[in-house]
């Protein structure tokens, strides 16, 4: 059996260690790799090109024709190539032309973190691969859906029952499609834990505002995917950056900040159908008195999802991400919250501390930064939320049942991930997950969430 090819990148930049250096990464990842000295001979290995090209890296300043003005002009040659812009140097119009004309699907500077770099280009290529996918679903179920109409009406009961068959099908590849989002979310806890375990925090928690609020299963989707992957522009950036107030961080600290929902949106910018999970994540850090950015919008300009993940997020980085000593937990405070109401602050364990900060400086920021009436109802959702973290347990595998959610990663005795954190089991995971441990490879127990019914959306 024929092994599948290697996936296709070309590599474009005027500089030839640039070149030779991506040239090497690039192949020793397994990638076949094609190079091109500017934007003019970039096209001309498109067109001369025996195999479509998966994924296209160009250097932004150039002779001729910029990075920008080159992925435009390759962009309508190979639509689905994925399109990364390569730059030695902080250039916010270039930033927003490639957005605009190239849609690129990821900036990164100078020097690149090879890791990173190669983590980018496979989760891009798999993001396309996915896109393709939902295209050529959405095709056979126009398709099918125009046979169904061509039906003689004394076939209408199997006319009904084939509808019902083609929804349960849409149904079951939605779930699939949001399954197959938790697990891309999981590669971020990965690459960064403490950002991966914050961001599965705020779309599940998101997600339980949206239903709180009686919003369509859809709009829950599209909100908790927005949650999980809200903040990937933020790889890469110190630790430190989460915890700072913005009026702390210096000019140069705070453009790169405010970069991130941009990046972030870019992911999904180019997918019609999820354009909504872009603006939801463009616009996270406005804020209702329009003090926000990276457009200042205020009120009802803001889209709902965007003003509840504002709300969920802030909340989240202050449980998630701030230390565990309560002596730099009031300190952080201190920085945040008005003096009255940090010394009113429970003299509690570090848990028990940054929940209560979290929800005073949501109660301080309710109808300024936060919609109040979201603020209400993350207050609602936390008391489920502390029913699901009671619904917790660590179980054998041979006490696994379908419907269980991993609340950590499980691995092989080995040191060798097996499955993520956050997958829903079901009766197949569960069958490999026992053959393995008849093997004596899964050492200990497995940290689960028990099976429990979601609240009904509207």
């Amino acid at each position: 059996m024929s092994e599948k090819p290697a996936h296709r990148i070309l590599v474009v930049d005027d500089e030839a260690s640039i070149r030779k250096a991506l040239e090497r990464l690039l192949r020793r990842a397994g990638y076949t790799v094609e190079v091109a000295e500017s934007g003019q001979a970039g096209l001309a290995a498109l067109d001369a090109a025996d195999a479509p090209i998966d994924l296209i890296i160009s250097d932004q300043r150039m002779a001729e024709m910029n990075g920008a003005q080159f992925l435009e002009k390759a962009k309508a040659v190979l639509p689905d190539a994925g399109r990364f812009l390569l730059t030695g140097y902080s250039d916010y119009a270039a930033l927003v032309d490639a957005i605009n004309k190239g849609e690129i699907h990821r900036y990164l500077e100078k020097p690149w973190n090879d890791e990173e770099l190669l983590l980018h280009i496979r989760q891009t290529i798999e993001q396309m691969r996915l896109q393709r996918e939902n295209r050529e679903m959405a095709l056979v179920i126009q398709q099918q859906n125009e046979e169904l109409q061509k039906l003689n009406k004394n076939l209408e009961h199997k006319v009904l029952e084939r509808s019902h068959q083609l929804i349960r099908q849409k149904e079951e590849f939605d779930d699939s499609f949001m399954e197959a989002f938790r697990l891309l979310s999981a590669l971020v806890e990965m690459l960064s834990p403490p950002l991966g375990d914050y961001l599965i925090h705020v779309g599940r928690l998101s997600r339980r505002v949206a239903q709180q609020m009686s919003l369509s299963n859809q709009a829950c989707d599209h909100i908790e995917i927005a949650g999980l992957f809200h903040d990937v522009g933020l790889i890469g950036m110190p630790d430190e950056m989460l915890q700072d107030r913005l009026s702390d961080m210096e000019a140069h600290a705070f453009s790169v900040y405010s970069h991130h929902p941009v990046i972030a949106a870019v992911c999904f910018e180019s997918v019609a159908t999820y354009a909504a999970v872009s603006e939801i994540i463009l616009n996270h850090h406005e804020y209702m008195d329009g003090s926000g950015y990276p457009n200042q919008r205020r009120g009802d300009e803001i889209p709902l999802g965007a003003r509840i993940l504002c709300a969920v997020s802030d909340y989240c980085r202050i449980v998630d991400l701030w230390p565990d000593d309560a002596g730099e937990i009031q300190t952080l405070a201190a920085k945040w919250l008005s003096a009255d109401t940090v010394a009113g602050l429970p003299g509690a364990d570090g848990d028990a501390l940054r929940k209560a900060v979290a929800e005073q400086f949501l109660a301080e920021g309710a109808g300024t930064r936060y919609d109040t009436q979201v603020v209400e109802m993350v207050e609602r959702a936390l008391t489920g939320e502390a029913a699901a973290d009671a619904r917790e347990k660590w179980v054998g595998v041979e006490e696994l049942q379908a419907g269980m959610t991993l609340r950590k990663a499980i691995y092989l005795e080995n040191g060798q991930p097996l499955m993520s954190k956050g997958l829903r089991l079901n009766g197949k995971l569960i069958d490999s997950l026992q053959k393995i441990h008849q093997h004596g490879k899964i050492a200990g127990r497995i940290f689960v969430a028990l099976p429990s019914e979601e609240p009904a959306a509207g």
